[in-house]
């Protein structure tokens, strides 16, 4: 939708003082608010500029049930792009594996 941008990066544009952040974009909602529920550790995709924010981000990943270790910082909000475009193959795994929690996680 926004050719070499991405949503994240146009808010960060036009709302320059707003901290934006990018995060949760690349599963099923319910694994958003229960990420132990999955079988795998799924991987939480991190991208905003601004250091304070992510720390608040941590926070709040932290909250929900996210270890620090599932979270991947990607970087700038520029990162958004490619999370962004991840989430447009989200609904054919729904499709395949019906509306069930489930995430992305990246192995290494």
């Amino acid at each position: 939708m926004y050719p070499g941008s991405s949503l994240g990066e146009q808010l960060q544009l036009v709302l320059p003082q707003t901290r934006v952040f990018k995060t949760l974009n690349t599963m099923m909602f319910k694994a958003r608010t229960d990420p132990r529920s999955l079988v795998t550790p799924p991987t939480a995709f991190l991208s905003g500029n601004d250091p304070s924010a992510k720390v608040s981000v941590r926070a709040l990943l932290d909250e929900l049930g996210w270890p620090e270790a599932w979270g991947l910082d990607l970087g700038d909000i520029s990162t958004a792009r490619g999370a962004e475009k991840v989430f447009l193959f989200l609904p054919y795994l729904a499709r395949i594996l019906g509306f069930v929690p489930f995430a992305l996680s990246v192995a290494h």
